[in-house]
């Protein structure tokens, strides 16, 4: 009875097993030869652009005529003008010494916000005069020590007691 089971369960009495001399290949199947990787080609350093928000207008140029254009403020609406002019290049000079000081201020608020925007540059000479120009214009202000001082350098001599060229903490030197 013995051989009636190992025939069932499929077992010989050879004692050899049925062994495949191909099994185990199928498992990992098809296999490509090794080829190294070539090194990656160096990559383009691209520079970082950034989105063109500005609105191009005419600029001075060097060597070119420049324009100052003087104004004297009457009302608010006189800003608009102002900063018109600053855009084609010019340089105003603005008296707001006639407006109201609500007026002056909401005048003063649109010419600085409009010199912001276009990079202008904004200066108070006085109280109620503003010199508002391109950002293509230096403007440098000068109340006279400066060219006290340079005198004084050039000469090289002693100077008269009480006079000194030096600067202090008030703006006109009272």
């Amino acid at each position: 009875m013995s051989n009636f089971l190992n025939k069932l369960f499929g077992r010989t009495d050879d004692g050899y097993d049925d062994y495949d001399d191909m099994e185990g290949y199928d498992l990992y199947g098809d296999e490509e030869p090794y080829v190294p990787e070539r090194a990656p080609a160096p990559r383009e350093i691209r520079q970082k652009r950034t989105p063109e928000r500005t609105v191009p207008f005419p600029a001075g140029k060097p060597g070119t005529d420049h324009t100052v254009v003087l104004v004297e403020a009457f009302d608010i609406d006189t800003a608009w003008p102002v900063c018109d002019h600053v855009k084609q290049g010019r340089t105003v000079i603005c008296n707001t010494e006639r407006l109201s000081p609500d007026i002056r201020m909401r005048f003063q608020d649109i010419v600085s916000g409009s010199a912001y925007a276009i990079g202008g540059l904004l200066q108070a000479v006085s109280q109620f005069i503003f010199v508002f120009a391109p950002s293509t214009t230096n403007i440098d202000f000068d109340d006279g020590r400066l060219a006290f001082s340079t005198l004084r350098n050039a000469a090289k001599e002693p100077m008269m007691p009480g006079l000194t060229g030096e600067r202090d903490g008030s703006r006109y030197g009272r």
